[in-house]
């Protein structure tokens, strides 16, 4: 059976999630996953979602999935933030990850985006390779600041009204 790619229904969050602690464990980030498939379903599928995903099918079994949400830039309007895009050992090279980033930009598209923008890791050389055939560029103008926690942004605001 072929892959399809379709919106993210509830049905679908706990494969969501095992596929999100793999992606970590790839990236050497297990650690940083905080979520839940509790707190997934609440972010997508409440009355203001977080975030939007479209997820691949094959034979009844999620292969991959891109999580992303929208942000507004000043200087040029909305943009789609690309937070995660993954997909399977088991289902890669076969189509999966342009067939994903396509429903993706379809998204984009249609919602009149100036861009689509996402982070690689610079140690990711085949994730980077295969953006580039895609035809999106790595912009390295920009350095990425970040206050990481809750901990963290609670000190960061008393820092700041000190």
């Amino acid at each position: 059976m072929p892959t399809s790619i379709r919106p993210l229904e509830r049905r679908d969050v706990d494969a969501l999630y095992r596929m999100i602690v793999e992606l970590a464990e790839y990236e050497k980030i297990a650690h940083l996953v905080m979520t839940s498939p509790a707190k997934l379903a609440d972010d997508a599928f409440g009355a203001a979602p977080q975030f939007f995903a479209r997820v691949a099918e094959t034979d009844g079994e999620l292969v991959g999935y891109a999580v992303y949400s929208f942000a507004y830039y000043t200087f040029t309007g909305r943009w789609l933030y690309l937070d995660d895009l993954y997909v399977h050992e088991s289902a890669r090279g076969s189509g999966v990850g342009k067939s994903l980033l396509a429903a993706v930009a379809e998204d984009a598209a249609a919602r009149d985006c100036f861009g689509i923008q996402w982070f690689v890791l610079d140690w990711n050389e085949a994730a980077i390779r295969f953006y580039d055939a895609m035809g999106a560029k790595v912009d390295r103008a920009w350095l990425t600041e970040k206050v990481r926690g809750p901990d963290a942004i609670r000190a960061f605001l008393a820092r700041l009204r000190a």
